[in-house]
């Protein structure tokens, strides 16, 4: 069986295609916050997880198994990018920590306003699920390839 590394599975959160509709800032009710240059955003394992985040300025960095000898980064995410939707559709725990790459500012969307977003922006909700679909697609297809 082929071993499933950082830089096969990187590659599932890639969009360098471009695919993803970006995601208006100014139509996304939330709070900014700042994180500096190596600050945690969110904690793999973290729960409950009760909002996701838009990546506005700067770049962070998705890790498995933060802070450990195992570590690896399987992305950075650049302004645009949306992370922590998963744990607020399954209610279940952070899938990975995400670290800030330099300065960098992000607007923290809350459950609720995450529903009411999906619900009044159908470009909010189409680039959610786009977004979600690519990373499903991309890992099914790395998988049938093991």
């Amino acid at each position: 069986m082929a071993k499933f590394d950082a830089a096969t599975f990187s590659s599932i959160w890639d969009d360098s295609e471009n695919i993803t509709p970006p995601i208006q800032t100014e139509s996304v009710s939330g709070e900014t916050k700042e994180f500096k240059d190596g600050e945690v955003i969110v904690f793999e394992d973290e729960y409950p997880a009760n909002s996701m985040y838009l990546l506005t300025t700067g770049n962070a960095d998705i890790y498995k198994a933060y802070n450990t000898p195992d570590a690896i980064i399987l992305s950075t995410l650049k302004p645009g990018a949306v992370f922590g939707e998963m744990s607020l559709f399954l209610d279940e725990p952070r899938t990975a920590t995400v670290v800030a790459k330099g300065d960098t500012t992000a607007i923290e969307i809350k459950r609720l306003d995450m529903f009411r977003l999906m619900t009044n922006s159908p470009d909010f909700a189409y680039s959610i699920v786009v977004a979600v679909c690519l990373r499903l697609k991309k890992t099914l297809k790395l998988l049938d390839v093991m």
